[in-house]
């Protein structure tokens, strides 16, 4: 009788851990604008692969060490993108101390017209209608019975207008939330993004838009 009530118990408390231990996936957007602006996530971001970017016409796939970039602009434009986006990289995680931690997917777009109905994520057509951008995100982790979590999994697309400040106010945002699977306060995410769309190689004045100011 004893024996079978420890064993009941035992049965039961591995029921309470398997319960206690939860995956919760949280989206995030980061926009451009005003928080007014800013949509909001509906649905997990999906990645766009290689064959998917194929299968439209016009849109093309581009790659370097730290990035991976859907776009229509020309081949020299985006490779020369490519070039300032990684620059730019190593000057934010160096700052950070922590290396970028996984491929940054980009989306950017240069004619939306160019793009047929549906190739753009639907939380990302206002932000691109409005010549701006948004990163999508999603952070995957685990809650404890004490209702903390541990970030496990964090993935990042970034949408965005195809001018020369929003794929690095995008990537700034992209590569924090894959790093630290947040971006920290608002007026943070969006100061260390500033820094990163104003950016020039070699350039230490100060650059801003006459909005923020």
């Amino acid at each position: 009788m004893i024996a079978r009530q420890i064993a009941s118990c035992r049965r039961f408390a591995g029921v309470v851990v398997a319960v206690l231990v939860l995956a919760v996936a949280t989206p995030q957007c980061l926009a451009q604008g005003t928080a007014k602006d800013k949509p909001t996530a509906k649905t997990k971001p999906t990645p766009r692969g290689k064959a998917a970017a194929e299968a439209i016409p016009g849109i093309r796939d581009y790659t370097s060490k730290n990035f991976l970039l859907h776009t229509d602009l020309s081949p020299e434009d985006a490779k020369e993108l490519l070039t300032r986006l990684e620059t730019m990289l190593a000057g934010i995680s160096s700052y950070f101390g922590k290396p970028n931690s996984q491929v940054i997917e980009m989306n950017v777009v240069k004619n939306q017209d160019n793009w047929p109905p549906g190739s753009i994520h639907p939380d990302a057509i206002e932000s691109i209608e409005g010549k701006a951008g948004i990163t999508l995100s999603v952070t995957i982790g685990q809650r404890n019975g004490l209702g903390q979590t541990r970030i496990t999994a964090a993935k990042s697309i970034v949408w965005a207008m195809a001018d020369r400040g929003t794929p690095q106010h995008e990537a700034v945002h992209a590569y924090c939330h894959q790093a630290f699977g947040r971006t920290g306060p608002t007026w943070y995410a969006e100061g260390m993004a500033e820094l990163g769309q104003y950016w020039r190689d070699k350039d230490f004045s100060v650059h801003i838009h006459d909005g923020v100011l």
